[in-house]
């Protein structure tokens, strides 16, 4: 398992780790911008591998010509790609 500090990935991704340079940390830097997690360039199994989680959804279903909206923890599948 591969585990990265916050400072460690901030210096992988942004050109400068001073988090108050909003264009760096928001992607609009014209140096840093379009850089991602040095693991999606190290792993490209692991991006391409399919991986679960759980993800709040909301149903909609009629009971009765009434209008019934309930919210749903449901399993999603997909990948990091």
């Amino acid at each position: 398992m591969l585990y990265l500090s916050a400072n460690l990935m901030i210096r992988h991704v942004v050109c400068s780790s001073d988090i108050r340079k909003r264009h760096c940390m928001m992607n609009e830097c014209r140096l840093c911008r379009g850089r991602g997690p040095p693991f999606l360039n190290e792993m490209p199994s692991f991006v391409e591998s399919v991986t679960s989680w759980f993800q709040w959804q909301a149903d909609c279903e009629v009971f009765e010509n009434k209008k019934v909206r309930n919210t749903v923890k449901k399993k999603v599948s997909g990948t990091l790609a």
